[in-house]
């Protein structure tokens, strides 16, 4: 936790883009990272858990036509959820932010999907609004 609230990793990001959301969701599934990972490829993947698991991991908890909820954690401890959300339809409006922030354990996972989210907006000629550095 920051002095004046959550770390700039888990502060809310919005932003506008020209495309559908089932487009900017296929777009997000191969955006790529500081690092080349594709952090959101292998979640998306996923069937969802809308019950966390037993042993810690990120996991995706929910996902519909206009976003997805993904956490981290298990049965035992909620260490963070984060909630894409997607409004309108070419252009959308767009809200990643966190939902639940307990702990800044596994924050690299956080930092890699904000770092994959903004070159997604980039890459389709979007614009990032509210977003810390």
């Amino acid at each position: 936790m920051g002095l004046f609230g959550p770390s700039k990793t888990f502060r809310e990001r919005t932003f506008t883009a020209p495309c559908t959301s089932a487009e900017f969701l296929q777009v997000l599934k191969g955006a790529s990272d500081y690092e080349g990972d594709k952090p959101f490829g292998v979640l998306l993947e996923m069937e969802p858990q809308p019950h966390p698991p037993l042993a810690e991991t990120v996991y995706l908890e929910s996902l519909t036509h206009n976003g997805f909820v993904i956490a981290a954690g298990n049965r035992v401890r909620m260490m963070w959820r984060m909630q894409l959300t997607l409004q309108g339809n070419d252009p959308i409006q767009g809200t990643f932010g966190p939902l639940t922030s307990n702990d800044e354990r596994w924050f690299g996972n956080v930092m890699s999907m904000n770092a994959a989210l903004s070159d997604t907006v980039r890459r389709i000629g979007g614009r990032t609004k509210k977003w810390p550095m």
